[in-house]
């Protein structure tokens, strides 16, 4: 049985590692307790991150969301509320990192794809 706190551990790891490779500054890990967002990161990033690894999402979800991918959802804008920041989440859907600036979840991209776009941006 796999722990879902390592889990998430190692899901937030691999999104700073990622989100590292085309922004500038530091991305890390957010310590267990701590208030806010999944990812602390670097002060001129304009988004606040929330990472889900959730076994149970599935790439039909984006057009038939379930209760939970709301809840992340709702989860990663009340995140982004407390620092002004834009609210940015991150999940793995089979085994594939996506991510959503907005609703509806059909307009997920793929996060690499996301960062390349936006790195040129920000």
């Amino acid at each position: 049985m796999v722990n879902g706190r390592l889990k998430g551990n190692s899901a937030e790891r691999e999104i700073c590692k990622i989100l590292s490779k085309y922004f500038s500054g530091k991305f890390e890990r957010r310590s267990m307790g701590m208030k806010g967002s999944d990812i602390i990161c670097p002060v001129d990033f304009p988004y606040e991150v929330e990472v889900k690894h959730d076994k149970a999402l599935r790439l039909k979800h984006f057009w038939q969301p379930t209760k939970k991918l709301e809840e992340f959802w709702q989860q990663t804008v009340n995140q982004a509320c407390y620092t002004d920041k834009m609210p940015l989440l991150c999940a793995k859907v089979e085994g594939i990192w996506f991510c959503w600036q907005t609703k509806p979840f059909h307009t997920a991209q793929l996060l690499e794809d996301w960062c390349l776009i936006n790195s040129n941006q920000t």
